[in-house]
């Protein structure tokens, strides 16, 4: 996989270097569709989605995001290494809880 991912970095830089953003985007954003499952820190697992978009700049300091459509039609947000955000965590939990009713009192939060 590390393989993978060098080629899709250097694929990407050669795309911005030639001031292509959108090739670039899509370079790494089908990266993340292919290898990277979103994540739940407080549940610690992982939490089934699907990846629909690269958001640029979106954050509070400018970092990039990642927008992912939940089965249930709920879209929650992560950082680039694919770590839900902490104000979509209860969104991503009830997601895991629909899907495994008996995880319910694992995800609540003391």
């Amino acid at each position: 996989m590390n393989l993978i991912l060098q080629t899709a970095s250097k694929r990407a830089s050669r795309a911005a270097k030639r001031g292509d953003m959108r090739a670039a985007d899509k370079i790494e954003l089908d990266y993340v569709k292919a290898n990277v499952p979103l994540y739940s820190r407080r549940a610690d697992d992982v939490i089934p989605g699907e990846c629909t978009r690269l958001c640029r700049g979106a954050g509070p300091n400018g970092e990039s995001r990642l927008e992912w459509l939940l089965p249930n039609g709920k879209t929650v947000y992560s950082d680039m290494d694919a770590a839900v955000l902490p104000e979509y965590e209860d969104d991503a939990c009830g997601m895991l809880v629909g899907l495994h009713p008996g995880r319910l009192f694992e995800l609540i939060e003391a």
